[in-house]
This record gives C-alpha cells, sequence and structure tokens, in this order.
C-alpha cells in the first residue's frame, strides 16, 4: 500500500480506544470465500455471505457444537474473493452514490466518512476496490477496521478486526504468487497474509487455482498450491521456510476448483445425472467420497497435515445465479469452493471448527460462496493455564540421519546437510565448530548446522553433534529441523522441512535415556523424505560456587550441576 494508506491506517488504529481481550479468552476466527464471477454483487448476496454486524449467531452451528453465544461477534474475518471484478453499470455512479443507493439508512456522515477513504483506495486501485470495501464496512460497522488487503488480478483479499482485538495484533503482513499463464499471470495464484496475536502465529492463504477437470488439471492445482507455498513468504524466518511451517495455526481457502471424480470413462451426461441424483437424494457423503481435494490429501499429493471438514451442503459450483442450488449443465456439480487449516504440533486441539457452510443465498455468481467459523486458544490463555516450562535445558541431538531426499540437482542428487532453527528469543547454539563461527563472522547470523554429505539421498551423519541451550519454554516455541543442499557457486535450496514443539519434546523425554525423534521433511505443503536423530535433555539445577588457591592468588570458581530432566509424573 501507498505510505499515504498506511499513515491512514495509524491514525485510525491510534484513536481507537483500548481494546479488552476476546471473550473467555478465545479468539473467534471467520474465513470465508466467494468467486464472484465477474459480477457485481448484491446487497443480499453479502447480506447472505457475509454476517450483519460480525454477529457470531448469523452462522449455523454444527451439529456436534455448543451454539455459539447469540451476543458475541468474530474478532477476526478473512475474506477472500476469486474473479472479483467487473464492469461499472454506470460510469456516472460513481461508487459513493451506488452505495447511498444500497444502503438507504447511510447517514451523511457516514457517508462522507466513506467518501474520504475511497479517495485513498481510488488512487491506488480500480473502482470496484472501493466498491467492495465501502460494502464490506458497511456489513461489518464501525467496530471492525480493515487491517489487510490485497489485489493480484482478479483475486481480491482482506483481513478485518474487531475494535476488541486491534491492540494486540502485530505484524501483519501480506504476499503472494502468480501461477497463471506462464506462472506470471495472476488470473490463477494466491494471496498470503499472516499475524501475530498473542504470541500466536496465525496465517491465511487465499488461492484461485486451475479450473476444469481432468488428471492434467488435478495436477496443475497441486503444483500450484507447492508454488504458492514456496514463492508467497510473508517476512521473518518465512523467508527461509514458508508459512505453513512457521506458523502455529494456518487457513487455506478459495475456489481451489478441485472436482467430483467419479473415475469412469462414461459419457458426461451420465456423470452429470449420477451426480444430480445424488444431491436430490442428499447423499452428500455419498458424493464426497468422490471429491478430488480430499482424495489428494489422503494420497499425500497436496496440503500435508491439512484438514478439511466434510462438506455436509450441495456442491457449490456450477450453479445458475439465484437463490438455492440449481446446477447448469456444462459441468459436474463439484465442491469447487474450499475450506482447510492446519495447526502446529501440539496445538491442535486449541483451534476447533464450529461451523462449515455454504450460502445459498448468494444469487449473483455461479459458484455458492463458502464460510467457516473456528474458535482459537491463543497461546497466551494457554500459559495462563499453568502451560509455561520453566528452567533452563540443554538439548544434545546426534545420531542424525534422513532418507528419502528429494534430487535438488542434475545428477539425480542432492548433497544434504542439517539446519537447526528456531522461532524465538532464548535458545543458543552451545557449542559451535569452526565452521560455524567462520560463516556467523561472514554472514553476521547463522543458524547451526552439521557438515553436508555429498551426493547422498539417505544421508547418515554418524557422529555429528548440535548442542542447544533452552530457557523458559513458552507454548508455542518451535525447533525446525531443515535438510538443505549443498551448493558451492550458488545459494543452498532447502530440501524439506520438520517442525518440532519445543515444550513436548521436553516433556516427552524419558529420565536418563536418549530420546529418539523422528519427524516428516515437509515443503510446498507436501512431504519430501523423512529425518531422525535422538536427544539427551539435560535441566539445569543449581549454580556451585567454590573458592580454590591456584598459587597466583585467589580465584572464584562457578561451575553448573546439571541433570537429566525428569517429566512431572
Amino acid at each position: 500500500h501507498p505510505e499515504h494508506y498506511k499513515e491512514s491506517i495509524k491514525k485510525e488504529r491510534s484513536s481507537m480506544v483500548k481494546s479488552t481481550d476476546s471473550v473467555g479468552g478465545e479468539l473467534q476466527i471467520l474465513v470465508c470465500t466467494a468467486n464472484l464471477g465477474n459480477t457485481e454483487p448484491t446487497k443480499t448476496s453479502m447480506l447472505a455471505w457475509i454476517p450483519p454486524s460480525g454477529k457470531c449467531c448469523k452462522v449455523t452451528t454444527l451439529e456436534n457444537k455448543k451454539g455459539m453465544p447469540t451476543d458475541s461477534t468474530f474478532d477476526i474475518i478473512a475474506i477472500g474473493m476469486q474473479e472479483a471484478t467487473w464492469k461499472s453499470y454506470s460510469s456516472k455512479h460513481t461508487t459513493s452514490s451506488r452505495m447511498s443507493d444500497l444502503w438507504g439508512g447511510v447517514s451523511q456522515e457516514e457517508l462522507n466518512e466513506e467518501v474520504q477513504i475511497e479517495e485513498v483506495l481510488s488512487a491506488m486501485d480500480d473502482e470496484n476496490t472501493s466498491y467492495i470495501y465501502n460494502m464490506t464496512k458497511h456489513i461489518l460497522g464501525r467496530s471492525y477496521m480493515q487491517i489487510a488487503s490485497e489485489q493480484r488480478g482478479q483475486m481480491r483479499f482482506s483481513l478485518w478486526a474487531s475494535d476488541r482485538v486491534q491492540a494486540d495484533i502485530f505484524n501483519v503482513k501480506v504476499s503472494g504468487a502468480n501461477t497463471g499463464v506462464g506462472k506470471v499471470l495472476a488470473n490463477k495464484g494466491g494471496i498470503v497474509a499472516s499475524l501475530n496475536y498473542k504470541n500466536t502465529q496465525i496465517c491465511f492463504l487465499s488461492a484461485h487455482l486451475a479450473a476444469h477437470e481432468g488428471d492434467s488439471n488435478y495436477r496443475s492445482r497441486c503444483e500450484s498450491l507447492e508454488s504458492i507455498f514456496r514463492e508467497g513468504r510473508t517476512s521473518g524466518l518465512s523467508k527461509k521456510l514458508d508459512d505453513s511451517m512457521i506458523s502455529h495455526h494456518m487457513f487455506v481457502f478459495g475456489d481451489l476448483n478441485f472436482r467430483i471424480n467419479f473415475g469412469t470413462e462414461v459419457e458426461h451426461k451420465e456423470n452429470l445425472r449420477r451426480a444430480l441424483e445424488m444431491i436430490e437424494n442428499k447423499d452428500y457423503a455419498g458424493l464426497y467420497r468422490f471429491d478430488e481435494l480430499q482424495a489428494g490429501l489422503s494420497n499425500g499429493d497436496l496440503l500435508a497435515n491439512f484438514k478439511t471438514p466434510p462438506c455436509n451442503f450441495p456442491p457449490t459450483f456450477k450453479v445458475r445465479p439465484q437463490q438455492n442450488f440449481v446446477y447448469k449443465e456444462q459441468r459436474i456439480p463439484s465442491y469447487t469452493d474450499r475450506i482447510l487449516y492446519k495447526s502446529a504440533e501440539s496445538l491442535s486441539d486449541k483451534l476447533e471448527l464450529m461451523s462449515y457452510e455454504a450460502c445459498s443465498d448468494f444469487i449473483t455468481s455461479d459458484h455458492k460462496p463458502v464460510r467457516g467459523a473456528f474458535t482459537l486458544i491463543p497461546n497466551t490463555a494457554i500459559e495462563g493455564m499453568g502451560q509455561r516450562l520453566s528452567g533452563t535445558f540443554t538439548l544434545n541431538m546426534k545420531k542424525m540421519k534422513a532418507w528419502d531426499l528429494p534430487a535438488a540437482d542434475a545428477d539425480g542428487y542432492s548433497d544434504p546437510y542439517l539446519m537447526f532453527l528456531w522461532n524465538t528469543e532464548g535458545i543458543t547454539h552451545g557449542s559451535k565448530s569452526l565452521s560455524d563461527r567462520v560463516r556467523m563472522l561472514i554472514q553476521k547470523k547463522s543458524w547451526p548446522r552439521i557438515r553436508h554429505i555429498p551426493k547422498n539421498l539417505n544421508p547418515d551423519w554418524g557422529d555429528a553433534e548440535i548442542v542447544l541451550t533452552c530457557e523458559d519454554i513458552h507454548v508455542g516455541q518451535m525447533l525446525y529441523v531443515a535438510a538443505v543442499d549443498y551448493d558451492l557457486l550458488s545459494k543452498d535450496d532447502i530440501l524439506g522441512v520438520a517442525s518440532i514443539g519445543l515444550k513436548e519434546l521436553i516433556t516427552g523425554s524419558r529420565p536418563g535415556e536418549e530420546t529418539i525423534v523422528e519427524r516428516a521433511l515437509i515443503w510446498g505443503g507436501k512431504e519430501v523424505g523423512h529425518v531422525q536423530f535422538t536427544v539427551d535433555i539435560s535441566r539445569l539445577r543449581q549454580k556451585r560456587r567454590r573458592t580454590v588457591f591456584n598459587g597466583r592468588g585467589t580465584i572464584r570458581e562457578t561451575s553448573i550441576l546439571m541433570q537429566k530432566y525428569k517429566p512431572a509424573v
């Protein structure tokens, strides 16, 4: 965004009252995705998709979940749109006058305020952006502020936060990747946004993937997701690792275009008849068994460790632009519009899906939008439950090996080494080798690593050793083990990354024994191999001081007593 727009956001933020904690310490998140079909959405359609005033009671809670409080509102609302450009119906009708026509109850004061914001937005983008912003702002109301927005071609993404949580949101970053024609054009691709809320890293990826049925298009969609993960990194550690690895919780949503695939060679009419019959009988579970996305997750083709809830509603594509689900016959009805989510190790029970539904009253597109409601317990709230691990710990990692690594070089091999990274302060490298010291001197900062092994996809590093010292382990502190391909004349390439919860690693160790740690390596959202090592964990017990005489005078000697860490029973 232009600097003057950033400054306007800062002024708006600074003028707000101090926010209070969300209800019960939990964060209510709503994820919304819609393919607008290059048609201007009506007020009725938008209200059927975006809950007025952000009220939780406007979404339908899953059958096995307790209903959301009637007076609560969502704290964070992520909105992804695809094919979100259209031609204005009248050049004389400004965005402000169109909004006034649609929202007859808007006061002149509110309208003037929107006009000022519109002038900033119009300087950056086209009229459609102003229109969508104003309509969303009116639906959500004054208690919400847009904290991030991005447009890539016909894809749009916006992130809204209620005034209850705005003061606790930091480091909002936006990136993305194009996967359209030649992997350059932005007719397809993804937008990635990340933020930190109470020591909890949350990431959103809104995507529009390749269309149409068939195996080649399915593979193209899987490859596009890999590209978005690898290229659409936001900031900090994610410049080296992708956001799916460094986030505590991540959401992927959009028109992902995965289709119903019956796997038969019969004519289109027969597959269409079969799908429509299952829809008429409300056999959504039976139809879902042929969904490409859930099959791909099971086969490991994409989005490793992500979950997608079953679609207990009619397919969202390809429908006629009217109420309810009336399908066009050119395509097999499919669940193209989706929401997926994942959490870091040991945090999956802190993110709960409360609602997942299609919006049948959205009437201006050949897609029906989808929205999902989630309840999230942030890391600081978990620590408030006594989950922090106090003390100083030493982790001695050895007997390292990996297998089934991908080939990164033209000769069909890689030259792998392991590198250890982390997402917080309070961790230091205990015993740096000479090569580490030289690298730190040259690069000013370096993560600890072991030697590389030439031409090997199943390396065993033998007696290599890494020692880390960790002080006061907080919830959500992660250790990342990256398998990296060494290149003499160019930048080293990440082969795959494993993430490990530090607290769980320490508390899961056995007293007096080396603990074997094995994890899958992930890169681009896919499993690409495995890594294994042992860890010997000791805990600082006390400091002991004594006075000694060395012949030239009295000196004070300090030694540290260490003990094997014994987890509490």
